[in-house]
């Protein structure tokens, strides 16, 4: 991984760097976290890029990457376990759905669109999730 050939093109900087350990260290040396996860992302590791964004508070970056890390099984629960904290987080008794009804839509959105990669027990859970949005403005 220490060749010029993984720096894409597109990404002028990288030509200033011998290799990508360089640019990633240097990326991470002044703290430029959106850069260096889409380096990790241009490169094919989904899951550092994801593990980046998690820290930094960008969820719904970090499971769109974790889920595209489709030969990573650990990636793939990690991103399940990202939507089902973040529904969880956001249907907890006693909280108003409409204050938080693009949050949830959104993480929905994404457990269907990667429905195939759930197991059963995921899966029930996220469909408990589905019977909540319709229901009302309150889950009690």
């Amino acid at each position: 991984m220490s060749s010029n050939d993984l720096i894409t093109p597109s990404r002028k900087a990288g030509r200033l760097f011998e290799s990508v350990e360089e640019q990633l260290k240097y990326l991470e040396d002044f703290d430029l976290d959106v850069s260096r996860a889409a380096l990790y992302e241009d490169i094919g590791d989904y899951s550092a890029a994801a593990a980046i964004h998690l820290a930094e508070g960008r969820t719904f970056d970090a499971i769109k990457l974790f889920l595209k890390d489709n030969s990573n099984q650990t990636s793939i629960l990690r991103g399940k376990d990202c939507i089902l904290r973040g529904l969880w987080e956001n249907l907890s008794f006693g909280t108003k759905l409409t204050e938080r009804h693009d949050e949830v839509r959104k993480l929905l959105n994404l457990a269907s669109n990667s429905q195939d990669a759930v197991n059963s027990k995921v899966g029930d859970e996220v469909s408990l999730f589905h019977l909540y949005q319709p229901c009302s403005t309150y889950v009690m």
